[in-house]
């Protein structure tokens, strides 16, 4: 548990170094693949990837971005999948499933932008093939620490990985006590990523989460993050 909040300490500053890009600065209508933060009260902060081209968007990405279907995605996700304009100072989406947002749109700095209480910074996908070798760290939480998650993942050269995960339940019950409950697992296989996808097949079934790399500045190796799912992992080692 002590892990899980330096890394949730970790990510808190992250969302708010992201979040300070936006600003007066000019930067062209969004294009590409984009890292969005978004800090909630009392949780981690939310993060996600967002794709934007010739007037049409996907919050969940996954596959080649370079060769994205929208109009698939749309079909298979539609509250994921939508068009957007830019009109004035507003950004309004219209998503495949009949939904509308809408908030103001502030360029920022490093063609980064502002919309939605969420900042939206530019990163790229990993190229076909990527093998990783490194440990990553990194974890969630909820309700103020109530529901919180940690995860550690290995990845190797030739394709194998080894993760860890524990979580944990606090509640408070009506006699004013509190209530503790927690949980682990760990699995091994295979992975292999192409584009903003990493597909890992271990513990018996296979599943694609959403990935891509992210330079936050620090020193070490390379890369600095990367996404996974809706967590940003640290590499540590």
């Amino acid at each position: 548990m002590k892990n899980l909040m330096r890394n949730l300490s970790t990510l808190t500053l992250l969302a708010l170094i992201s979040s300070s890009t936006a600003g007066p600065a000019l930067a062209a209508n969004p294009d590409g693949l984009y890292l969005m933060v978004r800090v909630l009260m009392g949780s981690s902060p939310e993060i996600s990837g967002w794709y934007f081209k010739n007037g049409k968007l996907s919050n969940r990405p996954m596959g080649n971005v370079a060769n994205f279907d929208f109009n698939a995605a749309a079909k298979a996700n539609p509250d994921l999948t939508g068009t957007y304009t830019i009109t004035g100072k507003k950004m309004i989406i219209n998503w495949s499933n009949g939904k509308k947002s809408e908030g103001d749109y502030e360029p920022g700095d490093h063609n980064c932008f502002y919309w939605d209480m969420g900042s939206f910074c530019p990163v790229q996908p990993f190229p076909a093939g990527t093998k990783l070798s490194g440990t990553f760290e990194g974890g969630a939480s909820a309700g103020y620490g109530a529901v919180s998650n940690a995860h550690t993942l290995t990845l190797n050269a030739d394709g194998t990985y080894k993760m860890s995960s524990a979580s944990s339940l606090k509640s408070d019950s009506s006699n004013g006590s509190q209530l503790y409950g927690g949980a682990s697992g760990s699995e091994s296989g295979t992975y292999s990523i192409n584009g903003t996808t990493m597909t890992m097949t271990g513990g018996g079934k296979t599943r694609q989460v959403l990935t891509f790399p992210y330079d936050d500045g620090t020193k070490g190796p390379q890369p600095r993050r990367i996404m996974f799912d809706a967590i940003m992992m640290k590499h540590t080692k």
